[in-house]
């Protein structure tokens, strides 16, 4: 990632958006990405298979991903691939393939970059941007079409360029657009999604200013980012089950 970024020039300082504006962000997060890698190219062989990635199909190794169709078998990250075998005998293991990997993320990253450079890389496969300044109007309004149209072009390009899916989140901060990228993901339970061919879920969603407190009111609180199996066990002994349970707690009492 930072030898990506010293290819590239500094980035300018974040103006202001202006008054009254909120900036616009986007979460951008591969889909199941190392299974989609080991899938690309070999959709004559794989294509409609459950498909995980792990070191081997052994008790003790690992599924660092797992494709939609393998989800639906229950199948998910962090599973032990014995367990994930058990559940879905037809699951195909597929090896780590680290410079495709590599060169699917540099592609990814470097499209975004080209976009704008305001970008902050969390992993291989997920990366926020700032288009704030690409999506103001004459006026020096922000242009909701235009945030949406600017996602959907960049998840175009990404599938072009790399083979693979990703999902889009845009929202005014970042915690709004990861929680964005949720409603932008493929649906386990769709078989077009599965098939990467679904127009219900397009892989972009944008959660716009005036739904922000509908949307967070029936949110469950283990939804939010950060909040583990233990947080929402003791959120849920609290009597606290969604974000509206949180809304008029004193910081004092959730600690």
């Amino acid at each position: 990632y930072e030898d990506i970024l010293d290819s590239y020039s500094p980035p300018p300082k974040l103006t202001s958006p202006g008054k009254d504006c909120r900036r616009v962000l986007m979460h951008i997060d591969m889909d199941c990405f190392f299974a989609a890698i080991a899938t690309c190219g070999r959709e004559d062989i794989l294509g409609g298979l459950p498909v995980a990635v792990a070191w081997g199909s052994g008790d003790w190794s690992e599924v660092s991903a797992a494709n939609y169709e393998a989800r639906a078998f229950g199948v998910s990250a962090g599973m032990r691939a014995g367990d994930a075998m058990r559940r879905c005998p037809s699951l195909v293991v597929m090896p780590y393939e680290f410079h495709r990997i590599v060169d699917a993320a540099e592609k990814m990253y470097r499209l975004i970059l080209e976009t704008t450079p305001h970008v902050q890389g969390v992993s291989c496969d997920e990366v926020y941007a700032d288009v704030t300044h690409l999506c103001k109007e004459g006026s020096g309004n922000l242009s909701l079409e235009a945030a949406s149209s600017l996602a959907k072009k960049l998840g175009q390009q990404i599938r072009q360029s790399t083979g693979c899916k990703a999902s889009i989140g845009v929202s005014f901060n970042r915690l709004l657009a990861r929680l964005a990228t949720c409603e932008a993901k493929p649906r386990v339970c769709c078989s077009a999604c599965r098939q990467s061919r679904c127009t219900v879920h397009p892989g972009v969603f944008h959660l716009q200013e005036q739904d922000v407190a509908r949307y967070l009111s029936d949110l469950p609180a283990s939804a939010l980012p950060g909040v583990g199996p233990e947080t929402a066990r003791r959120l849920a002994e609290a009597g606290i089950e969604a974000v509206k349970h949180l809304r008029g707690l004193s910081e004092q009492r959730l600690r």
